[in-house]
């Protein structure tokens, strides 16, 4: 399960996004939604965020979930990330939890 510090902002990535005869999309529509296990997006921000392709030409989206997005400790979450390429698409669902840093 991955983690969501409380209080931070995160950088997401969706890494080698490629299509379906193996090369790299740098073209797609990628957006990141996090969701509580109502399955209603977060309160904090508008989603979902659209990730920007990083420039290296590799599939590589990227986008930073601000440090006030709605969470409480030990919460549990899910994130998706959606990328669109000309109607063919491709979704991640990935289970998270929140976390507070201690000393």
């Amino acid at each position: 399960m991955l983690t969501i510090w409380f209080g931070n902002s995160h950088k997401v990535s969706l890494s080698e996004l490629r299509d379906l005869a193996g090369q790299y999309v740098n073209n797609a529509s990628v957006t990141v939604t996090l969701f509580d296990q109502a399955g209603d997006a977060l309160a904090g921000t508008t989603w979902p965020l659209t990730m920007q392709e990083d420039g290296t030409n590799t599939g590589t989206y990227t986008a930073i979930i601000p440090y006030d997005v709605e969470v409480i400790p030990n919460q549990r979450l899910a994130g998706r990330i959606v990328a669109d390429v000309s109607g063919v698409v491709a979704q991640w669902d990935c289970p998270l939890t929140v976390k507070e840093r201690g000393c």
